[in-house]
């Protein structure tokens, strides 16, 4: 292999990582956003994959065989047949006033790529690693919900007020930010902040029942549901 051809190549690889780590941040959002992936960390990871590999699957199982013109348009149908199912089911937190902009988002995503999404080998790759995206996604963005928790106790609130996180949360998790623009790059560490703050207060009867216990954050701090408590415990083990 030449090395024009073997820069080409790598090249393309970087592209695809690209749009994988830009599919696997839209199907979190649209999930969430539906409340159907719990941000718990501790979770089985089959728990947590449910969703993504659902839709993997379908996508999978209908371009087999496929010409590579089909194998994209049935890419669109296998989104249709699994958004589909997840807005049916119970527990979605859905209504046809709202538009639901992060699974729109999703959609959009996937129709411009749905090439890449053909590829059987991208869809192996996404299905290996999908817990471990997942789990970067959640994990930087939960450190700093429980950093600004921590602060909260030891100011002495008792539950989650949106005006002291307007006012607040950016300052109390400074700590978290500055480590995570360190090890990726500011505007990465600033999307992760804005997320944790919208998934706090959209969440907050979820995350309330942290107040009631303390945490390690709680003595490094200088400032001074639809979740039951024994899976709340989950999240911030006391």
């Amino acid at each position: 292999m030449s090395n024009i051809q073997l820069q080409t190549n790598q090249v393309s690889q970087v592209q695809i990582n690209r749009e994988m780590d830009e599919f696997t941040t839209k199907l979190i959002e649209a999930l969430l956003g539906l409340q159907l992936l719990d941000p718990k960390l501790n979770a089985a990871p089959a728990e947590i994959e449910k969703y993504p590999r659902q839709l993997l699957n379908l996508i999978e199982a209908r371009i087999i065989g496929k010409s590579k013109a089909e194998a994209t348009a049935e890419v669109e149908a296998a989104y249709q047949v699994w958004a589909s199912f997840i807005l049916r089911k119970k527990k979605t937190k859905f209504s046809r006033r709202d538009n639901q902009p992060s699974l729109e988002a999703l959609h959009k995503w996937i129709t411009e790529h749905n090439a890449m999404m053909a590829d059987r080998r991208n869809l192996r790759d996404l299905r290996q690693s999908m817990f471990g995206r997942i789990y970067n996604y959640l994990y930087p963005r939960l450190v700093m919900i429980e950093e600004y928790i921590a602060s909260c106790r030891n100011r002495g609130l008792k539950e989650i007020d949106e005006a002291d996180v307007d006012k607040r949360f950016d300052r109390d998790t400074i700590a978290n930010y500055k480590r995570l623009a360190d090890l990726v790059n500011t505007e990465e560490a600033n999307r992760a902040r804005a997320d944790a703050k919208a998934m706090l207060l959209e969440r907050r009867t979820w995350f309330s029942y942290k107040f009631k216990h303390k945490t390690d954050n709680d003595a490094e701090s200088t400032e001074a549901s639809d979740m039951d408590a024994e899976e709340s415990e989950e999240i911030f083990p006391a």
